[in-house]
């Protein structure tokens, strides 16, 4: 199964100044807590926010580096060793590193992890649909996280499972072990510290209303992102989003969950109109990235 990696990148060439776009989401998303999540509008934010190990080639089903540089595994495909980008930092500061990738799996996998908060009512379905029972349950494919070295994380599996990289790009995205046990069970909630390595930092969710997201000065990638920042808007009613996209507040295609019969009426952008295109679409790749 492969799931919606982000957003549409750069559609026209140097528009490197200081900009803000507007993305029309269908919704408020759910949460961004990774793997909690089961909407299309919480993906399209989360995908801005963090980093998921293995990327996807824009445009293709290839894999492509991102949290892990490389990586490969026993001739039965049930032992996966990944080398980590060195030098990430999260938003927070704090290191990307072996140990947090440990967290974040073990949070997902292991009912009894203290920061999972399941008793709080933490689920992880895109686990489930991904990699199938928890830690301790019958058919559990995932063993073991391995910490090998501060850069080195292994994964043992309990069956062969050759795609084992690819599914780890389905919106398994790393998020700051500090900021996830800092805020508990409302991480990922309005009003939470929601803390990744992505491109974008979280920066406000006003409720009903918007989402907003600011440059990652930091961002592991140093030519990008070219935006300074991203605003999400809720607009739930398709024609108030074409609307918008008619009078150019919002971004072309910024138009999650609009139906068919709307999209015929959308014209796209003359070559000179000094605007970007985005649009939901499998394995685009994030935004300005």
């Amino acid at each position: 199964m492969r799931f919606l990696m982000g957003l549409l990148g750069l559609l026209i060439g140097g528009l490197g100044l200081a900009q803000t776009l507007v993305y029309g989401l269908s919704g408020q998303p759910q949460n961004l807590d990774p793997a909690t999540h089961t909407d299309t509008n919480g993906s399209l934010v989360q995908t801005q926010i963090y980093n998921t190990l293995v990327g996807f080639v824009p445009g293709s089903t290839e894999l492509a580096p991102e949290l892990a540089t490389d990586w490969s595994s026993d001739p039965e495909a049930k032992v996966w060793t990944f080398k980590l980008r060195e030098g990430v930092l999260f938003h927070d500061g704090t290191p990307f590193n072996a140990e947090a990738v440990k967290f974040n799996f073990e949070r997902w996998w292991d009912p009894s992890h203290p920061a999972g908060f399941r008793a709080e009512g933490k689920t992880y379905p895109r686990w489930l649909r991904v990699f199938g029972p928890f830690k301790g349950e019958e058919g559990s494919l995932l063993g073991q996280v391995e910490v090998i070295d501060p850069y080195t994380v292994r994964f043992h599996l309990s069956q062969p499972f050759a795609a084992f990289p690819a599914a780890l790009g389905a919106q398994f995205g790393i998020a700051s072990p500090k900021a996830l046990t800092a805020a508990g069970a409302a991480y990922g909630a309005p009003g939470s510290n929601i803390v990744g390595t992505g491109p974008f930092v979280f920066k406000s969710w006003s409720y009903g209303e918007q989402i907003v997201l600011e440059k990652n000065p930091d961002y592991w990638r140093s030519d990008l992102p070219k935006a300074q920042e991203i605003v999400f808007r809720f607009i739930a009613e398709p024609a108030s989003r074409l609307a918008e996209l008619r009078a150019g507040s919002i971004a072309q295609r910024g138009l999650s969950g609009l139906e068919p019969g709307f999209c015929s009426l959308c014209r796209p952008q003359s070559p000179g109109s000094g605007r970007l295109g985005f649009g939901p679409g499998r394995n685009r790749g994030r935004a300005l990235r």
